[in-house]
């Protein structure tokens, strides 16, 4: 039986703003490690850290993955301009 409020409780829930790393890894698909290391790195999503809390926004993890689409693997998603200004 799904009645409004479980079905407007569930939409919430399913439109969530911030996620935890355990939360973004399973909606997004990289493991927890994944995040942790990324976040040692400097080199992943931008995230919010309150206290020992971890939390990504939505929208930084849907603008770090969109920039890195490609259409071949000839493509890098993560090439920089050099000194020539070829990459």
């Amino acid at each position: 039986m799904n009645t409004p409020a479980l079905k407007s409780a569930t939409s919430i829930e399913a439109h969530k703003k911030n996620l935890t790393e355990t939360e973004a890894s399973a909606e997004y698909g990289m493991s927890v490690y994944w995040y942790r290391r990324s976040r040692w790195a400097g080199d992943g999503p931008r995230f919010i850290k309150l206290g020992g809390a971890i939390l990504y926004p939505r929208t930084e993890l849907d603008s770090f993955f969109d920039a890195r689409l490609v259409k071949s693997t000839s493509e890098s998603s993560t090439r920089k301009p050099s000194a020539t200004g070829r990459a």
